[in-house]
């Protein structure tokens, strides 16, 4: 079974990390990859992740969704590949391989990795529902998380279309706890002086990971907890704005490949979006036993349980985000019973070879073999 993934280019490193880790689950299903955009200088770390995983992405080529060559640049692509099922991943990609699948006449597959709200940008919505009605027409649609998929029947309807949820996985391999249950050192270049109790805060640098409440929340976490660093991962968009907005005990380590290391010698790890389909960054932070403070939106709460396995905040509430961390940075048995129940529950139900076997359930549904079980999955008892 050959499955060619397409995706809208590589960017920001999330997709390249998820096909990287869905290569490694043993699923025994083929991984290709094709990215919509060109190659550049700025893209070749990224294509790095894909290559360590043993997979070599394609390049189709198309700058834009409505060149006129653009389906069938894709459907040429699909084509050369030899694949089985076609799997789409966002919104520009989704439209374009299912036109190009239903053209080949090939079993179509798309994953909408984000959650659009009502009052997200007219543009957001309109690319989502555009996938959606393009995916519908030719495959199955898989959202990540319960939030996810409610959130699109609330904005669009049903309509008949085959939707489902399949988690993400994260390669649990590469996300451990640190030995002997002491917190790893940090990487000296960090500059975080030794002892100091660090929070740690893995999200791409755009508005909706809110790291503006993050950093408002922060003096209040150092006048309770002396010498406690916040330490952000991630470049993006709003990377100059937050560095100039940064507060005393920020530090801002940029795009890190070693992000597992760090997460080992972090206490608490921090999310404050605003939106999230499914945080995968806090399902590793919880496989690296690091105790979670997250907001509660989206797909947050399939992923933690309020003070079973980690403490939910109110959106945009910088007090309560800083209560939290405070509450657990003073607390050492709670942060670590929280942290140890968080680890167990992402082991149990994200990990990667599950979702792996999963997906390739589904793969041989669409291409005719054995019926797939829709997962809608053993994590909705748990979220109703």
């Amino acid at each position: 079974m050959k499955v060619l993934h397409v995706i809208d280019g590589l960017n920001d490193g999330g997709a390249e990390r998820l096909l990287a880790c869905l290569a490694r689950s043993g699923a025994g299903v083929e991984t290709l990859v094709a990215s919509l955009s060109a190659p550049t200088d700025a893209t070749a770390s990224q294509a790095r992740i894909l290559q360590e995983a043993g997979l070599v992405p394609s390049y189709i080529g198309v700058g834009r969704l409505l060149e006129r060559r653009a389906t069938a640049a894709v459907a040429a692509a699909v084509m050369r590949s030899g694949c089985d099922v076609v799997h789409a991943h966002l919104e520009y990609s989704t439209v374009l391989a299912a036109r190009a699948a239903r053209r080949t006449g090939h079993p179509f597959v798309s994953t909408l990795h984000h959650t659009v709200a009502r009052d997200s940008p007219l543009r957001e919505r309109l690319k989502e529902r555009w996938a959606l009605r393009a995916a519908g027409r030719a495959g199955t649609s898989l959202f990540v998380s319960q939030a996810s998929l409610q959130a699109a029947e609330r904005l669009y309807g049903r309509r008949g279309a085959d939707w489902r949820v399949i988690h993400n996985g994260v390669d649990m391999d590469g996300f451990t706890p640190p030995r002997h249950g002491r917190r790893a050192a940090l990487p000296p270049e960090l500059g975080v002086p030794a002892g100091a109790p660090v929070v740690a805060m893995v999200a791409a640098l755009r508005e909706p990971k809110g790291h503006r409440i993050a950093f408002q929340a922060w003096p209040a976490v150092r006048a309770a907890v002396p010498g406690a660093v916040l330490l952000v991962v991630g470049e993006g968009t709003e990377q100059e704005q937050l560095r100039a907005a940064a507060p005393e005990g920020v530090v801002l380590a940029g795009r890190r490949s070693d992000v597992a290391a760090i997460l080992r010698g972090a206490v608490v790890a921090l999310q404050t979006s605003y939106t999230e389909a499914l945080p995968t960054a806090l399902i590793e932070a919880a496989a690296c036993g690091a105790a979670v403070v997250a907001t509660d939106v989206g797909g947050t709460r399939e992923v933690v349980q309020d003070r079973i396995t980690g403490l939910l905040t109110p959106p945009r509430d910088a007090r309560a985000t800083a209560a939290a961390v405070v509450e657990l940075l003073t607390d050492d048995p709670l942060r670590s019973a929280l942290g140890a129940a968080g680890r167990d529950r992402v082991v149990d139900l994200f990990d990667h070879r599950s979702w792996g076997r999963r997906l390739a359930g589904l793969y041989h549904e669409r291409a005719g073999g054995e019926r797939h079980v829709n997962e809608n999955d053993e994590l909705a008892d748990g979220v109703r």
